[in-house]
């Protein structure tokens, strides 16, 4: 086919349209995996604390693990901020509305193929706590002022590369390099008394303690 020069300058215009009015987005993302957590700030005895979970010993995923409230984001969820809002209240039984957000902390893109959206905010309720037991084993709370004044632990853990039998390895340029090349992922491990907490949610504390410093 061989395009006349007004259509070549047709296409060009349409490509820049294109291009022009898109906002950008990770790629890939309508294949990942997303979540919404939410940091939740409660004030106790005239200072911060933070909220965190104990994850249910019966669940298949990281049972007895620490974490925020959250969870995946159905379809039914209109943003990510709504889903956190709706598995924080499914999770700890506080009612969203008590839970003022202060904003959104960076977007993490693991490379599990999800992508986790954070939210900051604080946690303003009187009542009893009552946890869905299905999913949470204990809720609990570390004061702000620890994770301000202490550094967590830094550690690595490697990730390869692994090709499929079928994959072509032949074509690529330096095949060999790629099959034992690794890629270094920092972990943060923080220990408050009996509690360790690592991973996302170290992460997460990481980041939004560098904010709120």
């Amino acid at each position: 086919m061989i395009l006349q020069k007004e259509d070549t300058m047709q296409n060009a215009r349409y490509w820049k349209n294109r291009i022009r009015t898109r906002s950008a987005a990770i790629m890939g993302e309508e294949h990942m995996r997303k979540a919404a957590v939410v940091v939740p700030l409660l004030q106790l005895h005239d200072e911060y604390h933070i909220m965190f979970e104990r994850r249910a010993w019966s669940l298949q995923s990281q049972p007895g693990e620490i974490c925020f409230p959250g969870g995946k984001i159905d379809d039914s969820d209109p943003t990510p901020l709504a889903a956190g809002l709706r598995e924080f209240e499914e999770e700890t039984g506080i009612p969203s509305h008590a839970m003022d957000i202060w904003g959104a902390l960076d977007v993490v893109v693991q490379p599990f193929q999800r992508i986790v959206y954070p939210y900051i905010g604080e946690v303003d309720y009187a009542g009893d706590f009552s946890p869905n037991t299905s999913e949470v084993d204990e809720l609990f709370t570390v004061p702000l002022d620890f994770f301000l004044k202490h550094e967590p632990e830094k550690h690595n853990v490697y990730m390869g590369m692994r090709f499929s039998e079928t994959f072509p390895t032949s074509l690529i340029p330096n095949e060999e390099t790629y099959r034992t090349n690794t890629t270094t992922l920092p972990q943060f491990i923080y220990h408050y008394q009996n509690v360790v907490i690592w991973g996302l949610t170290a992460q997460i504390i990481r980041h939004a303690v560098s904010l709120l410093r």
